[in-house]
């Protein structure tokens, strides 16, 4: 069964001064650790790449103190884990579809008369660990700044490394990784989702790998791009034997017109 659901964080921020400061100042940015560079926010990196180590990540909470110019800030990260249940009562796979670059930005969060503020930030489905960034300023035009990080993981997941974009026409072999840190070794099935905007060359939609535990397997489909616009690709999972894990992600991608693009401009004379 798979150790997925839904991921919720709750931050508790404040900061103070004599006991707080009321109406205080605190912005804010989550962005996940990797290779990517943001295109907005504060300098952080965003991409989803798996945990290094073959461990469970349990619920955290951690808490950061920063002090400076008389002023603290602090912040409480809880990270919870709903597990969705299916028909039969096991732990149903979550279908994992939202990676952003940026978690959440918010230049503005004012506090109460305490210099406290709380907010709660629905997590991506990203296998990552999320930088979280933070600024204060109070009424007084004292200063400070914190960060703390939360770890997103599961100890089983599969992913697809798709490019940025295809041409129609195209013709490529997508890899899969399939990440096993369930402590058992199994059988994994894998399902590619049939769609109408490519077909598949010389290939079959399922096939079945053997990961051991502890290990990345690995596999690919080879399809052909028939259609233009923006796609998804949906990929199933499930590992058969004693660990009984399963996985779903949703990728998306765009087939872009096969030719080069031509301007004009016309006028009246």
């Amino acid at each position: 069964m798979s150790d997925t659901g839904k991921m919720v964080a709750d931050f508790k921020v404040g900061f103070g001064m004599g006991g707080g400061v009321a109406g205080g100042v605190m912005g804010g940015v989550a962005g996940g650790a990797g290779n990517a560079p943001l295109r907005r926010g504060f300098d952080a990196l965003a991409m989803a790449m798996p945990p290094a180590a073959p461990k469970a990540m349990p619920a955290m909470n951690e808490m950061v103190v920063v002090t400076g110019a008389d002023v603290a800030v602090m912040t409480t990260n809880t990270a919870t884990l709903v597990k969705e249940k299916d028909d039969g009562g096991a732990a149903a796979p979550r279908v994992r579809s939202y990676f952003p670059e940026a978690l959440y930005i918010n230049p503005e969060i004012i506090t109460d008369k305490d210099g406290i503020a709380s907010i709660t930030i629905p997590l991506a489905d990203s296998i990552t660990t999320w930088r979280m960034a933070m600024m204060a300023s109070t009424t007084h035009g004292a200063l400070g700044s914190g960060t703390s990080s939360i770890k997103v993981f599961q100890d089983f997941f599969v992913d697809l490394d798709l490019p940025v974009t295809l041409t129609q026409g195209d013709r490529v072999s997508i890899p899969v990784a399939v990440y096993n840190y369930s402590g058992a070794a199994g059988d994994v099935n894998l399902q590619l989702q049939a769609d109408d905007w490519f077909s598949l060359v010389d290939d079959v939609a399922e096939k079945n790998v053997t990961v051991e535990s502890a290990r990345v397997g690995g596999s690919q489909f080879t399809v052909e791009a028939k259609r233009i616009g923006k796609f998804k690709l949906t990929l199933g999972a499930r590992m058969k034997g004693g660990a009984n894990r399963a996985d779903i992600v949703v990728r998306e991608i765009e087939v872009i017109p096969n030719g080069a693009s031509r301007a004009w401009c016309l006028t009246d004379g």
